[in-house]
C-alpha cells in the first residue's frame, strides 16, 4: 500500500506549497448511541465524545475520547470494554490533483471491566488510506481501507474497506443542511482468541465479517450541528440491529 502511494504520488501533479501554519480545531458533542462500523459500543445507551485536532502544514495530531459500555465484564471479546475509550491519531492530508488523501496511524485506548483482561491486552491500531474527491462544488465522494496487523487479544489480522457519499443541500432558513451515506466491510481473520470470528450474531455464531451502512441528515448551524441516522448491518444482534441514532455538537474551533 505505501509503496502503490508513493508510486502514484511522484506521478501526479501536486498542488504548489503553501507555508506551513500551526492549527487547531476542537468539538464536544453527544449521541444516543455509539456506533463504531454498525456495532453499538454502548449497549444503545448514550455517549458523550470530546475531539482535538492539532495540524501543522499538511499533518496533524488528533485526541479523542469517549464513554463506553460494551457487553458483561465477564466477557473477553470486545464486550469487555469500558467505561471509557481514548483514541490517538496521527498522520498527513497531502493533495494530488483532485484527490485529498488522509494517511494516518490511529490508535485505539480502552479500559476493560474485568475479565481478567488487562487494560493493555485490549488496545489495538491500524493504519489509514483514505481519499476523497468533490465533482462538484457540494457532492464529496470519498473511499477509506483500515488495516489491522494481528494483535492477539485485542484483534485477529483485518481489512475495512468504506466508501462515503455526502451532498450539500441549499439553506432552510439558518441550517444548512447535508445528506451523506456510508456503507463498508469490516473483514477479521480468526485466532485462537476469536475461533470462527469476531463477530458473535444473536444465535452466539460467530462472523469473520460484518457489512454495515448508514444514511442520514445532518444540520448545520453556526457552531452547532444536528444529525439524524439510520444504521444496520447484515448481522443479528442487540448490538448491530438496525438503529436511528441523533447526535448533536457544537464546534469550539477559534
Amino acid at each position: 500500500m505505501g509503496a502503490g502511494m508513493a508510486g502514484f504520488m511522484a506521478m501526479s501533479p501536486v498542488q504548489a506549497e503553501q507555508p506551513a501554519t500551526f492549527g487547531y480545531s476542537a468539538v464536544m458533542a453527544g449521541a444516543t448511541d455509539y456506533m463504531f462500523r454498525g456495532v453499538s459500543f454502548t449497549q444503545g445507551e448514550p455517549m458523550i465524545n470530546a475531539y482535538v485536532e492539532f495540524t501543522y502544514g499538511i499533518a496533524y495530531l488528533a485526541l479523542s475520547a469517549e464513554n463506553i459500555n460494551s457487553g458483561s465484564p465477564d466477557d473477553i471479546g470486545y464486550g469487555a470494554l469500558g467505561p471509557w475509550e481514548q483514541d490517538i491519531y496521527i498522520g498527513i492530508r497531502p493533495t494530488t490533483g483532485a484527490i485529498q488523501w488522509d494517511i494516518g496511524l490511529l490508535w485505539y485506548i480502552y479500559g476493560v471491566r474485568g475479565g481478567g483482561v488487562g487494560v493493555w491486552d485490549r488496545d489495538f491500531f491500524e493504519l489509514k488510506l483514505g481519499m476523497s474527491v468533490s465533482p462538484t462544488e457540494n457532492l464529496t465522494i470519498g473511499a477509506t481501507s483500515f488495516y489491522a496487523p494481528e494483535q492477539g487479544l485485542a484483534l485477529p489480522e483485518g481489512l475495512t474497506l468504506q466508501g462515503d457519499v455526502s451532498y450539500k443541500l441549499k439553506n432552510v432558513g439558518v441550517f444548512t443542511p447535508t445528506l451523506s451515506a456510508t456503507v463498508g466491510r469490516w473483514g477479521l481473520a480468526e485466532n485462537a482468541h476469536y475461533v470462527g470470528g469476531y463477530f458473535v450474531d444473536v444465535d452466539g455464531d460467530p462472523h469473520k465479517s460484518i457489512v454495515y451502512w448508514n444514511a442520514g441528515l445532518r444540520l448545520d448551524v453556526e457552531r452547532l450541528f444536528f444529525d439524524f441516522r439510520y444504521w444496520d448491518t447484515n448481522i443479528s444482534s442487540s448490538d448491530t440491529d438496525a438503529r436511528f441514532v441523533f447526535s448533536a455538537g457544537i464546534d469550539l474551533s477559534p
